[in-house]
């Protein structure tokens, strides 16, 4: 049940011959305004009425105070001279002035307001009809008057009140005037000064000065069309109260009258307001007539209506500012305006709209909602009518911030007390004058509502924006997250305006505005629903677990992702030849969405690093996470999300400090937790200055024992006490964790050395040597010798024949070995070893599939796509499976089983007589019952044998009767046979399982199988690392921190190349070292790269990958290499074929450490 009504408006009898005039979509739909706060001029008024009274107010209290002497308002003049500890100088009226402006503009404007009662009541300060002074004395004897022209002045013939108002501004004018001042220029003019001080009449009365709407729409066409034939009656001229003069023109025919009792007028009084006419005659003025509600059609026909049919609109024109009546283009009609801002200003009108959807998007959950329609219907009315259609639906989403009835029923009764404000309790209620009545009709919406008007207020926003060119936007976006609106060189003539176009169009302040109380609606629906949840969980005692859910952003995506499906088929019918681009789309509404969110962060971010969710900033943040989970469905790749300008404006230190020890606070996060903002290579920056913090810290714990040591030797004279702190306090003073390694035996003395180490130990800066001890290997660990240190290890580990680990065949992709029979100490040794490469910033000679880099971030893995890199015939399978339309069981006869080898041997696991929580492998023996376990078994007790039935089902209850089928498990079946024997078999894959089927099968794969060595090396791999460091990268970037990248192309690794010693790119030398390298294959140039830097990946980030330096006269020396510091000693060969064959011979004699 929605909170607004949906049945469509029955259209009103209207009583003026305007059918005529108006397009023929608008005639079905016509009624008439009842309510005058709907009506535009009246809000209109209404606005200016509000933002005059709140300039007064604050500059009543700046200039006059309060009567509170314990005011503590730090605008108020009471406040300032209380708190004064110096001769105290009043502020004067131009410094007022400024500041009532400024404070009057903030994004909360009542924020400063006084909340007691003033000296001065802020209607003083506006002009008096009837002596044309300030109706406060005490407002002007404070300041000199300053010298009035002649034909102003109080004793010249024929005075009138425009002069009078000239003569009154110019007295509360500053005497002397300073030319250069850009304050006095501003805020001391005659304009600004008449701005607040002039008297506005109450707008609500709107019979009494709105014309006639017949004559309203008559007087734009008088040019256009002439009389009917036949008629020769002539206008009547007629004079409004107002004193403005009209032309009549009767109708052709006479249309019924309409009784005027039969509606509210317009003020709410019931009275009616005759118009005076110049014959003397009265006549009761009828109701203004609008669009009930809007359709795309109707916005279509009212754009049309729009402009003048002889100078109609030119798409090329854009502006950046709102419609000025001197402009040369005509006025907009104002039944359009009035009708838009009926419709879009209102959310239970604006409910009732847009739900004419010719092509429903059927996979949407607002299928009504016409995606081409929608951008077709809001496209150009900036160039149309400015800022009207963005105002009015900032009116409208008011609505989204109106709390469900649940929570407030549940408000906490001292709560409600606490947040009463000063001047309730003062029983003054200045600021009451300013907050907008909200209409009684403005309910609560669900989910299903909001989404409808959060879409209206996003293709609204979207079609503002330029389609532009692919290359266009790849610039555009480019600058943008930097910050940076316009580049300093000139862009190129072929999309220089395209690029202003949309950047106006961005940076369009209406828009803008809309834009930032959307997405703080949006929040403000999330914080609701978070608060439900709370509470709700609090009333069960229940934990909660996991992210909130929240439908309404569940709805949004689900309508973007059918919107984006519908965009990309209508750009394929547009286009023969079309290709779906690999990068960088150009204008869709998920992506220009995605470039307003960046807007509000980028103008409402208070370079902080802990961020308010629910304010601006905060909130698009929030939202922008929603979309960033579902990139690929809604067709946007990572870097539109990155803002690098907030990485330029957050200190590298610190930042991540504060990241690592902030308190956990629903109303806030870490910039950090919006990891999608941050380029790869910063947040490689971030996490590496984390680890070096750390380094840091204990390498300096380790110089202050030093210190400390050197301190007490006088006092350590005995040789026992002496002994006795050095041998406890060397695991504190060493400055290094250092490894002696065999290379013959570098697994086992790298465990053995690791073994009982404390974890401050690990963390010191790591340094190996390697291979002293048998072939006195003079390598220095630079970093060289550590890196082929985990080159060796890791060969070693990822033996098959170890029984740790796999590897698949066609991906060779390393996995853990299910039911393997190593000690789990053995898995977390392993994991203490990527921990410490990790740490210590070494890239390792890892391939794992994205499924182990997703499981080691804690998340699950539920997807066929999450594990097609590890296992792609087994992806496609399963793809197969879930389309095929026949009979699955027939055709496909698959058990529900889980299979996987395990040295030598098959095993068949039921998968639906163990269950996803059952102790696998079975219990036969009861040896897990004094352990009161029910998931895996200790490392204490020995698994069973491979060959028992243990790993395959669970213990058969009983003893079945030959030839009886029974059932043993959730299904597992068992028949007997006439010998006695149990053969048991699992049920088959059919139609209705196989969903649960694949999705048990990848929980196996992925978590059951391998749960206690997963976990075991999970642990072990935190050691070293902070699980709150390691969340500021997703599973693809983790897996090229700690793999590194494999993608070894020429221009990629020359990029990364600077030469030393005379060597330049030009140099004869180089180019033909390039040309040879240019020849080798991927495994050649993996080679050379593992020769040079000692690592066969290339590393996440760099600048330098390697350098090559020039030797000369010795040209039958081998090039040799630096791994430590990434060096190529490149002798100058006086031939290509010489270097060819000299190069080729280092590549192939390249391992161990020394001089050549």
């Amino acid at each position: 049940m929605t909170s607004f009504e949906r049945e469509s408006h029955k259209p009103q009898h209207v009583p003026y011959p305007i059918t005529s005039l108006i397009s023929q979509p608008l005639i079905g739909s016509l009624v008439t305004i009842q309510t005058p706060v709907r009506l535009l001029e009246s809000a209109r008024m209404q606005r200016q009425m509000r933002f005059e009274h709140l300039v007064r107010h604050y500059l009543s209290q700046v200039l006059y105070g309060c009567k509170n002497q314990l005011c503590t308002t730090r605008t108020c003049l009471s406040c300032k001279m209380r708190l004064a500890t110096t001769p105290f100088r009043a502020p004067t009226q131009l410094t007022a002035r400024s500041l009532a402006h400024y404070l009057a503009i903030q994004d909360d404007p009542f924020a400063d307001l006084c909340p007691y009662e003033l000296n001065v009541d802020p209607s003083a300060l506006m002009f008096s009809e009837e002596n044309w002074e300030v109706r406060a004395k005490d407002a002007t004897e404070k300041y000199e008057h300053r010298n009035v022209p002649e034909r102003f002045s109080a004793n010249s013939v024929s005075i009138q009140p425009s002069n009078q108002y000239f003569i009154a501004a110019s007295k509360r004018q500053q005497s002397k005037k300073d030319v250069k001042s850009l304050t006095q220029n501003l805020y001391d003019t005659i304009t600004v000064i008449y701005s607040y001080s002039k008297r506005i009449e109450d707008p609500l009365p709107v019979r009494s000065w709105i014309p006639n709407a017949v004559e309203e729409v008559r007087n734009f066409q008088d040019d256009e069309s002439s009389s009917p034939s036949g008629d020769t009656s002539k206008p009547v001229a007629s004079v409004l109260p107002n004193g403005h003069k009209v032309q009549r023109s009767p109708a052709k025919n006479t249309l019924h009258s309409v009784r005027t009792d039969d509606f509210e007028t317009l003020d709410g009084s019931g009275n009616q307001h005759p118009v005076q006419r110049q014959d003397g005659a009265s006549t009761s003025t009828e109701h203004v007539p609008v669009t009930s509600h809007l359709t795309c059609n109707i916005m279509a026909a009212l754009k049309k209506d729009a402009y003048h049919p002889l100078e109609p609109c030119k798409d090329q024109l854009s502006f950046a500012f709102d419609y000025h009546e001197n402009s040369r283009l005509p006025p907009p009609r104002p039944f359009a305006n009035r009708s838009l801002f009926y419709s879009l200003s209102d959310p239970a009108t604006l409910l009732k709209s847009f739900r004419d959807g010719d092509t429903p998007l059927s996979s949407s959950p607002l299928p009504h909602l016409d995606r081409l329609g929608l951008i077709e219907a809001f496209k150009g009315w900036d160039r149309r009518n400015g800022a009207l259609i963005f105002d009015s639906l900032w009116l409208a989403t008011e609505a989204l911030f109106i709390p469900p009835p649940e929570l407030d029923t549940r408000k906490n009764s001292t709560l409600r007390r606490v947040r009463i404000s000063p001047s309730q309790n003062e029983g003054s209620t200045p600021s009451s004058y300013f907050t907008e009545q909200k209409s009684q009709s403005v309910e609560y919406l669900d989910d299903g509502d909001a989404a409808h008007v959060i879409m209206i207020c996003i293709h609204a926003l979207t079609s503002l924006v330029p389609r532009g060119r692919r290359d266009t936007w790849l610039h555009i976006r480019g600058l943008r997250s930097r910050g940076v609106l316009l580049p300093l060189t000139q862009p190129p003539d072929d999309y220089r305006h395209s690029w202003l176009h949309i950047t106006d169009a961005l940076e369009y302040e209406p828009a803008v505005r809309l834009a930032d109380r959307l997405v703080r609606g949006i929040a403000a629906r999330k914080c609701f629903s978070e608060i439900l949840q709370t509470l709700s969980t609090m009333d069960s005692e229940a934990s909660a677990s996991g992210s909130p859910r929240f439908d309404l952003m569940d709805i949004l995506v689900r309508h973007l992702q059918a919107v984006e499906i519908d965009w990309e088929r209508w750009e394929r019918d547009q286009s023969d030849n079309w290709q779906r681009p690999q990068s960088g789309l150009s204008w869709t509404v998920s992506s220009v969405f995605v470039e307003w969110l960046k807007t509000i962060i980028l103008k409402k971010w208070d370079c902080k690093d802990e961020v308010n969710r629910w304010c601006s900033a905060g909130a698009a943040m929030e939202v922008m996470a929603g979309l960033y989970e579902h990139k690929g469905s809604l067709r946007l790749s990572e870097d539109m999300f990155y803002v690098s300008y907030i990485n330029e404006r957050i200190d590298p230190i610190q930042s991540p400090a504060s990241f690592l020890v902030q308190s956990s606070n629903p109303n806030t996060r870490h910039l950090f937790e919006y990891e999608f903002l941050f380029e790869p290579r910063h947040l490689m920056a971030f996490f590496r200055a984390i680890n070096y913090a750390s380094m840091c810290k204990q390498y300096e714990r380790a110089e202050y024992t030093q210190r400390l040591m050197i301190e007490l030797d006088p006092v350590l004279r005995h040789s026992w006490s002496r002994r006795l702190a050095t041998w406890r306090l060397t695991e504190t003073w060493t400055h290094y964790l250092v490894l002696n390694i065999r290379r013959e035996h570098a697994l086992e003395d790298a465990l053995n050395t690791l073994w009982g180490l404390q974890r401050r130990q690990l963390l010191k800066p790591l340094k190996v040597r390697l291979g002293e001890e048998e072939g006195g290997e003079m390598g220095q660990d630079y970093g060289g010798v550590s890196l082929e240190f985990f080159q060796i290890v890791l060969k070693d580990i990822f033996n098959p024949d170890n029984g740790m680990f796999t590897i698949d065949a066609e991906s060779q992709k390393t996995w853990f070995q299910p039911a393997s029979l190593e000690p789990l100490w053995k898995f977390e040794m392993v994991g203490i070893l990527f921990s410490l490469a990790v740490y210590n910033g070494i890239t390792l000679p890892a391939n794992f599939p994205s499924a182990f880099y997703t499981r080691l971030l804690g998340q699950p893995v539920t997807e066929i796509d999450q594990i097609r890199d590890g296992w792609k015939q087994l992806a496609e399978s399963f793809d197969h499976l879930l389309k095929f339309q026949g009979d699955v069981a027939d055709v496909y006869m698959r058990s529900y089983i889980f299979d996987f080898e395990a040295f030598g041997q098959r095993v068949h696991v039921d998968m639906g007589a163990i269950g996803r929580d059952d102790l696998w492998p079975a219990d036969y023996d009861g040896q897990t019952v004094e352990w009161n376990i029910s998931t895996t078994w200790p490392d204490t007790l020995a698994l069973p044998s491979l060959g028992s039935p243990a790993w395959e089902r669970p213990k058969p209850r009983g003893s079945p009767k030959p030839g009886s089928s029974t059932r043993i498990g959730n299904g597992l079946s068992s028949t007997s046979d006439e010998s006695g024997g149990t053969t048991l078999e699992a049920d088959m894959v059919t139609n209705e399982n196989r969903e649960k089927y694949v999705s048990d099968y990848i929980f196996w794969l992925t978590d059951k199988s391998i749960r206690p060595q997963f976990s075991a090396f999970k642990k072990g791999f935190y050691t070293c690392l902070s699980p709150s460091a390691l969340h500021l990268f997703t599973p693809p970037q983790l897996q090229h921190v700690i793999e590194g990248s494999q993608d070894f192309s020429l221009s990629k690794i020359k990029a990364g190349v600077r030469y030393e010693n005379g060597y330049s790119e030009t140099h004869p030398t180089v180019l033909d070292f390039w040309s040879i390298v240019e020849g080798y294959n991927n495994a050649d140039r993996q080679r050379l790269i593992e020769f040079v830097t000692a690592c066969d990946r290339l590393p996440v980030t760099f600048e330098r990958l390697f350098t090559v330096f020039r030797v000369s006269g010795d040209t039958e020396r081998l090039p040799t290499s630096s791994t430590c510091f990434a060096r190529l000693v490149l002798p100058e060969y006086g031939s290509k074929e010489v270097l060819r064959e000299k190069l080729g011979v280092a590549l192939r004699y390249s391992r161990g450490f020394g001089n050549v």
